[in-house]
């Protein structure tokens, strides 16, 4: 057990430093004049962010969820990727136009597509559904401290430069993925050869596609993940914008704040993860999806009056307030839809997860780049579509407050009848 704590400290490292360089492209260009220098506007600023990351990282993430779940192994793949990642963020350092960001990113985008569907697989692997919540809490809190290293570059860039501070983003990843060499085990994987149900012997076997989308958990999880990605790319590569202009006497006192604000977050998502492994192993596991759905609807409030002020300190307090309850929905919903599914088919299931919430990322940051022409267009779009985001989301999750419970019993049933070979 030890091992598999070690494991998931390696993943985690490169998973941080993996999400640290999706980031860091927006508080480098609000933190420096990397968009000036490269005579980058608005609309193709939109298009490096969408299609040029998120889109191509969508489309590419389906048949890679596919390739891992006919792996063996995942270490040395996540590893590979990792350093592709290094490569990809250093190489924005030579940029001279809007192409010279737009390749590496889409480079990014390819090399990041199976770190989180191959990480989370081997989550599943090394750790029991009773703590997988707490497991996925630790591993999805890389994404808040890879996002709060990303804020950080807006005052590094402000320093020295967004040449150097993309080239000290790949060196960082180049060592975390270094540490991973160590600390990584070579798991075995079940795949899909690998495992036979009762019911294959008797029926045709479903394809993957059909398995998935026969469970309405994942179903409404997938759409409402749809919604809430979609807000959280609007606020991922345009709130630093909305913030150095609003607020351009304190841009790097919001970029300290943001990073501590996300910093603090995952404390909530352990919590959250862990009281919710705590109450489905007492046979409530309608708690989960409560608390995905709680959390998104509160935050709708605290976004408006965030944007909305003029005042730095009430919207900072906002912001705070908004990472402490807005965020904690995510490790609850991976557990979710995990926990319902075969382990042979969590990779695709993974993958589809990211798919579907980078497409509504992708559809969030062109809209914006189009409407950003002025800087309260930018405010009233991060309004809608963040604030529309997450309330969709928070009362898609009320649904599977009522699925969740009879799908996971399902998949106990369904389990006991599986036979490995």
């Amino acid at each position: 057990m030890a091992n598999n704590w070690l494991t998931l400290a390696g993943l985690i490292g490169i998973a941080m430093a993996s999400q640290a360089v999706r980031f860091c492209i927006s508080y480098i260009s609000a933190g420096s004049d990397l968009l000036s220098d490269t005579n980058t506007n608005n609309e193709e600023y939109g298009f490096i962010t969408g299609p040029g990351f998120l889109l191509v990282y969508a489309l590419v993430t389906m048949p890679m969820g596919k390739l891992i779940d006919r792996m063996k192994t995942l270490k040395w793949f996540i590893l590979i990727n990792s350093i592709g990642n290094a490569i990809a963020i250093s190489l924005n350092a030579l940029a001279i136009a809007f192409w010279g960001i737009l390749y590496p990113r889409c480079m990014l985008a390819i090399f990041s597509t199976g770190l989180d569907p191959a990480s989370m697989k081997m989550i599943s692997v090394s750790f029991p559904p009773g703590q997988r919540g707490m497991a996925y809490g630790f591993y999805l809190a890389a994404v808040y401290v890879g996002s709060s290293l990303a804020s950080l570059t807006l005052l590094i860039s402000s320093m020295i430069g967004w040449r150097l501070t993309f080239l000290v983003s790949g060196i960082f990843t180049g060592i975390l993925t270094v540490v991973g060499i160590f600390t990584i085990q070579n798991l075995s994987m079940p795949t899909k050869n690998s495992m036979i149900t009762v019911q294959e012997y008797t029926k045709p076997e479903k394809s993957d596609w059909k398995v998935l989308f026969h469970n309405r958990t994942i179903v409404f999880t997938l759409i409402g993940t749809f919604f809430r990605y979609s807000a959280g790319f609007a606020r991922g590569y345009y709130e630093a914008l909305y913030f150095s202009n609003e607020f351009s006497d304190n841009k790097n006192i919001y970029s300290i704040i943001n990073a501590l604000a996300l910093l603090v977050t995952p404390i909530n998502l352990a919590l959250a993860g862990k009281f919710s492994d705590y109450k489905e192993e007492h046979l409530q596991p309608h708690y989960r999806p409560i608390l995905c759905s709680v959390t998104n609807l509160i935050s709708v409030p605290f976004l408006i009056t965030m944007y909305l002020t003029s005042s730095f300190p009430l919207s900072m307090t906002c912001l705070f307030i908004v990472y402490a309850f807005g965020e904690t929905y995510i490790s609850i919903s991976v557990t979710m839809m995990i926990n319902v599914t075969q382990p042979q088919y969590r990779g695709l299931q993974t993958a589809l997860l990211f798919c579907v919430s980078f497409i509504g990322g992708t559809i969030s940051t062109v809209s914006l780049g189009f409407l950003n022409e002025s800087h309260e267009m930018l405010r009233i779009s991060l309004l809608c579509f963040v604030g529309f985001g997450y309330l969709i989301a928070g009362l898609l999750f009320i649904v599977t407050i009522f699925s969740y419970p009879k799908d996971l019993r399902k998949f106990e049933e369904d389990s006991k009848s599986t036979i490995s070979l």
